[in-house]
Formats: C-alpha cells, sequence, structure tokens
C-alpha cells in the first residue's frame, strides 16, 4: 500500500472505512486504479461497467459505455467540508447541515453508509437502462427493476445469479 500522507482527506477515510465495513457491502467494491487524488473501483459479481470512484470532493457511481468513457453518473454524494470555530465540521451543500465532531463521522453519515445503502438494493430484479436520444444527443442510464417503454436494455446488473 502507497503512502497515504499527500492523499485528500475523503480518500483516506473512504479506505479506512472499507477496510472496517466491506463485509457489509452485498457487492464488495475491488478496487482497481489507486491514484493520489482518485480511487476506481468495480463491484465484485456486478457488471464491470458499474463503476465507483472516490475523489476528495465525491463518490460517484457512473457508467462506463464503451469501455473508457463515462455514459452517465447514476448517483454522486458531494462534500464541501468546512470548519467551525470550534472545531466542528460540516458540509456547505447540505440545506441543513449538521454539526460532526470529525471529518470522520461526517463523511461516514454523509456519502459512505448511503453508498452502501444503495448497492445493498440491487438485486437479480435490477437492470441497467441505456437511453440515446439521438434528435438532441442526450443520453442517460438509469436503474430500474420493471423495464416498460425503453428504447434498449443494456446488461443485467449481476454477471452471475
Amino acid at each position: 500500500m502507497r503512502s497515504r500522507e499527500k492523499t485528500p482527506n475523503q480518500i483516506k477515510l473512504f479506505m479506512k472505512w472499507l477496510e472496517d465495513n466491506s463485509n457489509q457491502f452485498l457487492f464488495p467494491p475491488e478496487l482497481k486504479v489507486e491514484k493520489r487524488e482518485l480511487l476506481m473501483y468495480e463491484f465484485n459479481r456486478l457488471i464491470p461497467e458499474l463503476k465507483l470512484s472516490i475523489s476528495e470532493r465525491n463518490i460517484d457511481i457512473f457508467v462506463e459505455y464503451p469501455v473508457g468513457e463515462c455514459f452517465d453518473i447514476l448517483f454522486n454524494w458531494e462534500v464541501d467540508l468546512k470548519t467551525t470555530s470550534d472545531g466542528k465540521v460540516y458540509c456547505t451543500i447540505c440545506k441543513s447541515p449538521r454539526k460532526y465532531d470529525n471529518q470522520f463521522d461526517l463523511y461516514s453519515d454523509h456519502s459512505f453508509i448511503p453508498l452502501l445503502n444503495w448497492v445493498n438494493k440491487i438485486t437479480k430484479d435490477s437492470y441497467l437502462l441505456l437511453s440515446e436520444y439521438s434528435k438532441d444527443g442526450v443520453i442517460t442510464a438509469r436503474c430500474a427493476e420493471i423495464i416498460t417503454n425503453k428504447k434498449r436494455r443494456v446488461n443485467l446488473f449481476l454477471k452471475t445469479i
């Protein structure tokens, strides 16, 4: 493992949180790319097009399709961290920010636990929908359990059932 001295806080905190919580994921994240300012994961037993990226401010789950291109972001958790004069931390993006005693608790509640909950909602009946509309160039991806009137259904989330 590389030195974490210059690694941004959210990345260091996520790595620590994941060490302690990876067993709670139905589809544990597997590290594929590790850089100082970015971690990229795929999920065990899910399609490789579904990616997780961790940076200083963002946690994104996105669809990589075709290979090497971000088709669409499915979910985004963003933190703009500020510290109060009494040492509490909070996120300025939140409408009613909660103040935390430390960054680890803020990131856990704000981003890491919601990520875990989102991933654990994926079932064998979850599909990834890719929609392409050529008139205005709009492309979208979304998750769905029931599919009706969609232009194209690409891949089941699960690689094996």
